[in-house]
């Protein structure tokens, strides 16, 4: 029995590498809304109630930094070095703030009749605020003047992203997508492929874009915005940020502590393991391989390795068997990429590599599998299709 425990594992740590997300210690039970760092070392997190977080070494000790206000800092934008700005609000007032010393120090600039949800600066000087009932803000002196735009909705905008000097995008409730190309003195609606609303937007060049849902899809335009389609179809799991550090490499975050990635431009997503059920609001990427994302209760995870393990894909179309819902309460369905003849052999282990259940399924590419009569946890999932064997992880939960 010792030798089956500890191969199984042996088996469990080369498959699901668990540690790959690392929480760390904020110091804070606030929620985190924002995350920025400058390098690998230089950092800030941003949220609940005015918290500042500040810190110099990688994310090992934070303190507190003095922000002069008691509204939630929903997002950030550093054009430079050492020119920063904060968006923010609560209820129904919104704020802007700004730093000119790397984030040293904040200083108000804006308290607006409206919550402000995301921040994009093309410099020091130019920049745009967007937030409830389509507010849009502009200006052009590093925030001493703002003004107003005509957005064309009433809708709850909830991300704002330039790609040059003229050219930007805006998402929002209910799948708003608006575009503006003359540096948003107007604004036109875009064809959106969902009515879900869409919490965050993200352009790695020009033309290619992609957007996360609080349905939990992800939507990707080719063509700067004429045309949408869905990349990553949701399970209502909601997502709440998208960053990509190049063009092919991407995260998005959202409920439940969940983190997907694609490493070819959207086209297969992974889940990542992240070790926490916390909401996740941001993520950013200093480089390709340290990131970090922060969330709800003072959630602060960070990885050295860009986030990869070697977690059974429910996502991606290369994987042999996806298995969803996954976590899951009672019920699981394993699907193959194609039919298979002959006999499946499913077996359940539990992480003391004692068997919980066995099914056989005949030249079927679909297996429902009941598992009410299963504790809360972890368990291992064993599918062998004649010489064929593929080991999946499935949370019961």
């Amino acid at each position: 029995m010792m030798k089956k425990v500890v191969f199984l594992f042996l088996m469990l740590d080369s498959l699901f590498a668990f540690s790959q997300w690392n929480s760390l210690e904020s110091g804070t039970t606030n929620w985190l809304y924002a995350v920025y760092f400058s390098d690998v070392n230089a950092g800030y997190a941003f949220g609940q109630g005015g918290t500042i977080l500040k810190t110099i070494n990688g994310g090992t000790k934070w303190t507190l930094t003095e922000s002069g206000t008691t509204m939630d800092l929903m997002s950030v934008c550093f054009p430079d070095s050492v020119t920063g700005y904060l968006a923010g609000g609560y209820w129904d007032a919104g704020i802007i703030l700004k730093s000119g010393n790397a984030g040293e120090s904040w200083i108000e600039l804006l308290c607006y009749n409206q919550v402000l949800t995301s921040v994009c600066f093309i410099d020091a000087s130019i920049g745009y605020v967007v937030g409830d009932s389509g507010t849009i803000l502009k200006t052009v002196d590093g925030g001493l003047t703002w003004n107003s735009s005509q957005s064309g909705t009433t809708k709850v905008l909830w991300s704002v992203f330039f790609t040059d000097s003229v050219t930007g995008y805006a998402v929002g409730q209910s799948g708003t997508i608006i575009k503006t190309a003359n540096g948003g003195l107007t604004w036109s609606p875009l064809a959106s492929p969902t009515d879900f609303t869409l919490k965050a937007v993200y352009f790695t060049d020009a033309l290619t874009g992609y957007a996360c849902s609080v349905q939990g899809s992800v939507i990707k335009t080719i063509d700067g915005g004429l045309t949408w389609i869905a990349v990553l179809i949701g399970e209502n799991k909601i997502l709440c940020s998208i960053y990509f550090p190049d063009d092919n490499t991407g995260y998005s975050v959202g409920y439940s502590g969940r983190i997907l990635k694609t490493n070819n431009g959207g086209s297969s997503w992974n889940s990542l393991s992240t070790g926490t059920n916390s909401h996740l609001f941001s993520i950013c990427f200093p480089n390709d391989t340290i990131g970090f994302a922060v969330g709800s209760y003072g959630t602060i995870l960070k990885t050295t390795n860009g986030g990869s393990n070697s977690i059974s894909d429910p996502y991606s179309p290369t994987s042999g068997y996806c298995i969803y819902p996954n976590p899951a309460n009672d019920k699981i369905t394993i699907i193959s990429e194609k039919k298979l003849p002959g006999k499946h052999m499913i077996t359940i282990f539990n992480l003391l590599g004692e068997q919980k259940m066995y099914k056989e399924f005949q030249n079927q590419n679909m297996f429902e599998l009941d598992f009410s009569i299963l504790t809360k946890g972890i368990y291992l999932v064993k599918i062998q299709n004649g010489g064929r064997i593929d080991n999946k992880k499935v949370v019961i939960q």
